[in-house]
């Protein structure tokens, strides 16, 4: 713990479901660290707890977040998914957000075709118990996207569900990459 605050970047992996106890540690080591940069990576992760953490994370001094979801998957219920790990972090600093997205997952499909695993991971639903100036984002100014084809059957959707919404106002510069045609809707409903 006392070296907590001289560390500037943390990289981690999670793959399975045997990173659940760590994934759940997570929020208080990151909160005692001054980290200006985090790598994390999600590797056929099945994301199957419900919310762990009842407060807000806050986390002042991460500047860039590079994230990785790669054939992850969630347990069938509204109480579970990236919205029950993620959604309690705050990143008043954050201005760089990369995030690479294996899109195709069947549960994280919705009714109609569209992969819904950036607006799981962008919604903010922590409003409803925090008010309604909650920002989750409130300095980001780029947003870097890139997607690509999971390794599962239906990994022939070629469809992102991206709402306007989940879009912070302070954005500046978006970019959305692709090595196959993609289909993207900002008005999906049904998950």
């Amino acid at each position: 713990p006392k070296f907590h605050s001289q560390l500037q970047t943390l990289k981690s992996s999670f793959s399975g479901r045997e990173n659940l106890k760590m994934l759940s540690s997570l929020p208080a080591f990151l909160e005692s660290t001054a980290l200006k940069e985090i790598h994390f990576a999600f590797n056929t992760f099945c994301f199957d707890r419900p919310r762990t953490n009842p407060r807000v994370v806050f986390l002042p001094y991460l500047e860039a977040l590079h994230i990785t979801f790669a054939n992850c998957s969630r347990v069938n219920s509204p109480r579970c998914g990236l919205r029950s790990v993620f959604d309690f972090y705050q990143f008043s600093a954050l201005g760089s957000l990369s995030i690479v997205l294996y899109i195709g997952s069947p549960t994280f499909v919705s009714s109609n075709g569209y992969d819904m695993t950036l607006v799981s991971f962008l919604i903010v639903e922590t409003q409803n118990f925090y008010g309604p100036h909650y920002l989750r984002f409130p300095c980001l100014e780029t947003l870097d996207i890139e997607v690509r084809s999971g390794e599962t059957e239906t990994s022939n959707i070629h469809s992102l569900s991206f709402q306007h919404p989940f879009i912070p106002s302070s954005l500046k510069h978006l970019r959305i990459r692709s090595n196959f045609t993609l289909s993207i809707s900002y008005d999906v409903e049904g998950f």
